[in-house]
C-alpha cells in the first residue's frame, strides 16, 4: 500500500514497508505489484503524460515508420518466399538512416520524459496543478539530454546507411577476403557497443528521477545514479529487462496486427495497412511506454532510501 509522508522528506509514495528490511532488496514480485498499484491510482495523469510525449515523438518519426511498415507487408505478401522487396534499398539512403536513427532513439527519449513526469508525479504530495513544477523547472536540462540523444541517434543513423550503401554496391564482391573481414570485425564492434550501451543504461536508469528529485545537474544526476546503482547493477538490470519486455510486448502485438492486417486486406496497396496499423502502434506505446518510468522511479525511491552501497575500503 501506498501511504503519504515518511521514509525520504518531500516523496509521497513511500509504503508500509519501510519499518523493517532493506528497501534495496524488496522482493521483485513487491516491485512490481507496487509499480502496478501507482499506474493505477495516477492513471490519468500518466497516460495523458505518455501521450503528450509519444504522439510528438511517433510523428517525428512517421514517415520511417510508415515506409518500414510498406516494406514489411510487401515482405509478408510475398509469404512464403520471404524475398526482400526492391525497397529496402532506400535503407541505403543516408539521408533516411538519419530518420531511422531517430526512430531507435524515439523510445529513450520517450522514458527520460516519461520518467521524469512519472517521478515529478508520485513525488509531490501536493495538489496535481503543482505536481508538474518539479518537471517544469527542469525542463532545459531535460531537452538538452533528449537533443543529445536525439542527434547521436541521427548520427548512428546516418553512418549505418552509408555503410549499408557501401557493402550494397560491393554485393558483388562479397567473396573477397578483406571484405568479409571488415563485415566480421563491423559486427563485434557493434556486438561490443550493444554491450556498452545496455551497461551505460543500467547504471544510469535512475538519473532522470535523480535530476527531477533532488534538483541536479546532468553530470550530477548521472553521478548520482552511478553511485545508487553501484553493486546492484544485476538487480536494476532484472527490473529494465522486465520493463523492457512490456514494450517489446507491444511492439510483439503490433507485428501480429500488421501481419494479420496484411493477409486480411483487400486492396494490393500496402499503404492500405499502414493507417491502422500505426493507431494501434500509437495506442500500445501511450499504454506500455510509463511502465519503465514507473519501475526506474521507485528503484530509485529505494536506492535512495537504502542508501548507496559502499566499497570495502570505504566501509572501512
Amino acid at each position: 500500500m501506498i501511504v503519504p509522508g515518511g521514509g525520504i522528506p518531500g516523496w509521497a509514495p513511500v509504503d508500509e514497508r519501510t519499518v523493517s528490511g532493506d528497501p534495496a532488496y524488496r522482493p521483485i514480485g513487491v516491485v512490481l505489484r507496487e509499480a502496478a498499484l501507482l499506474y493505477r491510482l495516477q492513471l490519468r495523469e500518466i497516460l495523458l503524460a505518455s501521450a503528450a510525449v509519444e504522439i510528438p515523438l511517433t510523428l517525428l518519426v512517421a514517415p520511417y515508420l510508415a515506409y518500414s511498415w510498406q516494406a514489411l507487408a510487401e515482405l509478408w505478401r510475398g509469404f512464403p518466399s520471404f524475398e526482400a522487396p526492391a525497397a529496402y534499398a532506400r535503407y541505403a539512403d543516408p539521408a533516411f538512416g538519419a530518420v531511422g536513427g531517430l526512430a531507435v532513439v524515439t523510445p529513450i527519449v520517450a522514458f527520460v520524459l516519461v520518467t521524469a513526469v512519472v517521478t515529478g508525479i508520485v513525488r509531490e504530495a501536493a495538489p496535481p496543478p503543482d505536481r508538474w513544477k518539479a518537471v517544469l523547472r527542469y525542463g532545459p536540462r531535460l531537452a538538452v539530454l533528449c537533443a543529445l540523444i536525439l542527434g547521436l541517434g541521427a548520427l548512428l543513423g546516418f553512418g549505418s546507411a552509408q555503410l549499408l550503401s557501401r557493402y550494397m554496391a560491393q554485393a558483388t564482391a562479397i567473396r573477397n577476403p578483406g571484405l568479409v573481414a571488415e563485415l566480421f570485425g563491423l559486427e563485434l564492434l557493434f556486438f561490443a557497443a550493444v554491450v556498452v550501451g545496455a551497461y551505460a543504461v543500467v547504471r544510469s536508469a535512475v538519473a532522470v528521477p535523480a535530476l527531477v528529485a533532488e534538483g541536479l545537474g546532468l553530470r550530477q544526476a548521472l553521478g548520482r545514479s552511478l553511485q545508487l546503482t553501484r553493486r546492484r547493477t544485476m538487480r536494476t538490470a532484472l527490473f529494465l529487462t522486465v520493463g523492457a519486455f512490456a514494450l517489446g510486448l507491444g511492439n510483439v502485438i503490433v507485428s501480429i496486427v500488421t501481419f494479420a492486417v496484411v493477409l486480411t486486406a483487400g486492396s494490393p496497396d500496402p499503404s492500405a495497412v499502414v493507417v491502422p496499423i500505426a493507431g494501434f502502434y500509437l495506442m500500445t506505446r501511450i499504454v506500455l511506454a510509463p511502465t519503465l518510468p514507473i519501475i526506474a522511479a521507485i528503484l530509485y525511491r529505494d536506492f535512495r532510501a537504502a542508501g548507496p552501497m559502499l566499497t570495502p575500503t570505504q566501509s572501512a
